[in-house]
């Protein structure tokens, strides 16, 4: 067991959950399970203790501690003390309370002392060496004293080791009695706060895992970095929870899979069948699912006459994955298909109960309302971040918004469109199905990217504050998550385009000043389309590059790194493998919504705090285009750092005619006031 407490009262510490609604009985049986448990680690770290073994060295083999971790020890220690003498007080059994609180009595070696040796020993002497930190009571240290004086043959250095030897004896058996009464085994469905230090218990409850199960399939569901989505866990305690998890499977009867235990790119590369479901006739991903073949679409009534179609496609699987080959070379867009072709396929089997080429135009109109609020929830929604090999995974995490409720009826039109191109269905059910303005507006419609973009303030409470130089140097992740903090803002690139950045897409280039003789570099990006342009680096985020590259042992030059022939990513692993390849643009987006997600608990429950809950990876994009215009930057140059295609699309950053119509309104306001 590894978990600690700081109580220093009843050793069935209680950790009260929010009530909800429960009976008297409930509410009982809830406290009774909720108390702090005694594990047979806890006594065996005890035991170790007892005879001689360092503290930090019996946490680190029987609790799964870093010897390092020396408060928590400490405390851990201080509590199965209090736990154990406790216990033994409440029993009635006061010489075991006090012999278990005593610590290791040390038992000397036989001297060959000389017949010189005097035989006599005063109260004063024995105190000295068997109770030198004054824990008996005088009565208590007089009759263990009489006891070492009993055998007067015996020299006195033999009779105290003696006397010692078999209070050991005695205290060794005394935590013997107390661990067949005491100790308790972990179960499936006990409560976590049971187990677990009530600090870490509320962090893991916060994020819904109440008991042992919740805990198992949690890791199991999210794999080796399961900790990352659970704030203020931390690296060294989730490996500490996996450590007793595996240690207990035997009693909790549900082990942690290799996906909880191994790194993903290890285990992927060995095992990768451990990233695959099996198939299955329920709701799963394309790549899992079992289309019942009264529903596969081979004789859809919306289907064209068979010997006229254009694909080698019999059913509405295999044509939904024709449609997607024409996307194979754009993988951010083939995803986003995926996903919303998947969707409307279980929707109309599961839900509808039809095959997709026996759609008709009601049940388009049906699914558009589906998308808003797929119900039932238990069915069609799952966490967020679920891997599709999950079992927790669902087609949505979800309602949809009324933006991605209107993108995701316009690919099932391009899907149903291009397959009634291809003569594989007779029409399109999504032509003409009508998506309310009241709930879906035009994109960028009124909307204003500003309102996706940071404020000079919270970008200064991000850079100054929660992720300052200060705060970066406290652990490698810190430290990219404030270079991709620059790199967001300064460069004004997208998540993809941060993904696929090598350090062998940088190119310096003299300055316009022929007195200045610093070079000035600027990054090669491939956008949108294809499309390559070159984004100029402010020196702030070169000088931040070099201290990060040079975190990540790179301690050559930047001239000579941009010139190495093995790839080198712009933004690196934690575990420093860079060799592993580049971040998924999946990956890198994730790590900003933590970034932010963190900053925002810093800030409380303010408003200003749920707007940071809001920021996303493509907020600094926008923060970049909104502020450097506003500093100075002229539309045309911000169009070609961003890499828009129009200027119009820039121009929406700007905000001359707002601020020349607020004096006016500011003007009119005023004089609506009564004065002063």
């Amino acid at each position: 067991m590894l978990f600690f407490s700081s109580q220093l009262g009843d050793f069935s510490l209680h950790f009260i959950f929010p009530q909800r609604n429960q009976s008297l009985a409930e509410q009982m049986t809830r406290k009774s399970s909720e108390r702090r448990k005694v594990g047979a680690d806890h006594f065996a770290f005890y035991r170790a203790y007892l005879e001689g073994v360092e503290i930090d060295k019996a946490a680190e083999r029987y609790l799964h501690f870093s010897p390092r971790d020396v408060r928590s020890i400490r405390s851990e220690f201080k509590w199965i003390r209090q736990t154990l003498t406790l216990a033994a007080t409440r029993s009635g059994d006061r010489r075991s309370a006090l012999l278990l609180g005593l610590g290791p009595i040390p038992v000397p070696a036989a001297s060959g002392a000389s017949a010189e040796a005097s035989n006599e020993q005063t109260l004063e002497t024995f105190a000295a060496e068997f109770d030198p930190e004054g824990v008996l009571s005088e009565s208590d240290l007089i009759a263990y004293f009489e006891e070492a004086q009993r055998d007067r043959p015996v020299a006195a250095d033999r009779r105290a080791s003696g006397a010692k030897e078999r209070l050991r004896v005695r205290q060794l058996a005394a935590l013997r009695s107390l661990e067949v009464s005491l100790v308790d085994t972990p179960k499936l469905h006990h409560m976590i706060v049971g187990w677990l230090e009530p600090a870490l218990a509320a962090r893991l409850n916060a994020a819904q895992i109440y008991t042992l199960d919740d805990l198992v399939n949690r890791c199991n569901r999210d794999g080796h970095r399961w900790w990352t989505k659970i704030a203020g866990l931390g690296e060294k305690r989730a490996t500490r929870v996996t450590s007793w998890l595996t240690g207990h499977s035997d009693s909790i009867g549900h082990v942690l899979s290799q996906r909880a235990l191994v790194p993903r790119r290890q285990l992927q590369a060995t095992t990768p069948e451990a990233f695959t479901r099996a198939p299955t006739a329920s709701i799963a991903p394309l790549e899992a699912l079992t289309v019942p073949a009264s529903l596969d679409g081979s004789t859809g009534r919306n289907r064209a006459p068979i010997e006229r179609k254009q694909i080698d496609a019999n059913n509405d699987y295999a044509a939904i994955y024709s449609w997607l080959r024409d996307f194979e070379h754009k993988p951010h867009t083939w995803r986003a298909y995926r996903t919303q072709a998947e969707r409307l396929l279980l929707w109309s089997i599961f839900a509808r109960g039809k095959a997709l080429s026996s759609l008709n135009t009601d049940d388009a109109r049906a699914f558009r309302d589906f998308l808003l609020n797929p119900e039932p929830a238990d069915v069609w929604v799952g966490p967020h971040g679920a891997e599709r090999w999950s079992p927790a995974w669902r087609p949505f995490t979800g309602p949809l918004s009324a933006s991605s409720c209107k993108m995701a009826i316009a690919a099932a039109s391009s899907l149903c469109g291009w397959l009634t191109s291809q003569l594989y269905l007779a029409s399109n059910p999504f032509r003409g199905v009508k998506v309310s303005s009241g709930t879906c507006p035009e994109p960028g419609g009124d909307r204003d990217p500003s309102d996706r973009s940071l404020s000079i303030g919270q970008w200064h409470f991000l850079i100054n504050g929660a992720y300052s130089e200060e705060a970066a140097a406290l652990s490698p992740t810190a430290f990219r998550d404030r270079f991709l903090l620059l790199l967001g803002c300064f460069g004004g690139l997208r998540v993809s385009e941060i993904a696929s950045a090598k350090v062998q897409d940088l190119k310096h280039f003299e300055a316009a000043d022929p007195t200045d003789v610093s070079l000035r570099w600027y990054l090669r990006v491939i956008g949108k389309g294809k499309k390559s342009r070159k984004v100029p680096l402010p020196t702030p985020l070169v000088d931040a590059l070099r201290a990060y590259l040079l975190s990540r042992g790179y301690t050559g030059s930047l001239i000579a790194l941009a010139a190495s022939k093995d790839p080198i990513p712009l933004v690196g692993r934690l575990d420093g493998n860079d060799r592993a390849g580049l971040l998924s643009a999946s990956t890198v987006g994730e790590t900003y919504k933590r970034i932010f997600t963190q900053a925002a608990r810093l800030l409380g429950d303010s408003e200003a705090a749920e707007d940071l809950r809001r920021a996303s990876g493509h907020w600094l994009r926008h923060t970049h285009a909104t502020h450097s215009i506003r500093l100075g930057t002229s539309p045309a140059h911000a169009k070609d750092n961003l890499g828009h295609a129009s200027i119009a699309t820039t121009s929406q950053y700007t905000h001359i005619e707002i601020n020349e119509r607020w004096e006016p309104m500011e003007k009119f306001a005023r004089g609506m006031l009564p004065s002063t």
